[in-house]
């Protein structure tokens, strides 16, 4: 997987950040005693910078990146810079308290972290979902626009101009029928599908006729798939 050079940039922008946080932790702050809830929360402060470097680079760092795969993918991005942004606060006061117990300082990091967890792990899912939903609605897109053009391959072959218009007729309801689907117009959709074969195979026999009288069918098969469409929604 390529990564785009600006998310490249990026991620050294967030390594940056990161150096310059420890420039004025250690040197210009660092006047308290490096006790073990110190290096604690410093641990947690770390995963959270690495985090935000890494969910940069795999959510958009991809060439060829879609304004689709921006919106998806905010969510997650968003979810990181939160995280990033209370683990900063809550690990440097920790750190600034030296009596403050390692326990209690892992637990609240703990804590923190497995918030971020579940908000991140929401995210995945509920881009992977969208994804296969709109992997769903392109393949019903392409059904549509494919016996379109079936339809449209047909029509440039009949002679008989009053079968050639219905063709035409046909091909444009298709043009304007409902992309959308439903599992319940699985067997009707699949009826169309075969007339519209059946048209090909009557064209290519020769049988106008009953190429006619199927585009015909098919014309009132695809009415009731619409308005069924339009009552599942």
């Amino acid at each position: 997987m390529k990564v785009d050079k600006k998310y490249i940039l990026g991620a050294v922008g967030w390594l940056t950040g990161f150096l310059v946080y420890n420039l004025i932790l250690f040197v210009l702050i660092g006047n308290w005693q490096m006790t073990p809830s110190f290096w604690c929360s410093y641990i947690f402060v770390l995963v959270a910078f690495l985090m935000q470097i890494l969910v940069t680079c795999l959510t958009y760092g991809r060439e060829g990146i879609r304004p689709r795969d921006l919106f998806l993918g905010y969510p997650i991005s968003r979810s990181a810079a939160v995280y990033l942004v209370v683990e900063l606060i809550a690990g440097t006061v920790i750190m600034l308290i030296p009596a403050c117990d390692v326990k209690l300082a892992f637990i609240i990091q703990i804590l923190i972290l497995a918030v971020e967890v579940i908000f991140l792990i929401s995210g995945l899912i509920a881009k992977d979902h969208a994804e296969k939903m709109e992997e769903t609605e392109n393949q019903k897109v392409f059904f549509v626009r494919n016996l379109m053009t079936d339809v449209q391959g047909y029509a440039l072959s009949v002679k008989d101009e009053t079968v050639k218009k219905e063709m035409l007729s046909l091909a444009e309801d298709l043009r304007y029928s409902d992309p959308m689907s439903h599992e319940a117009l699985s067997s009707l959709e699949q009826f169309i599908a075969e007339r519209i074969a059946y048209i090909g195979s009557c064209v290519r026999a020769g049988r106008e006729t009953e190429a006619w009288q199927a585009c015909v069918l098919v014309r009132n098969q695809l009415k009731e798939r619409n308005m069924k469409c339009k009552i599942l929604k």
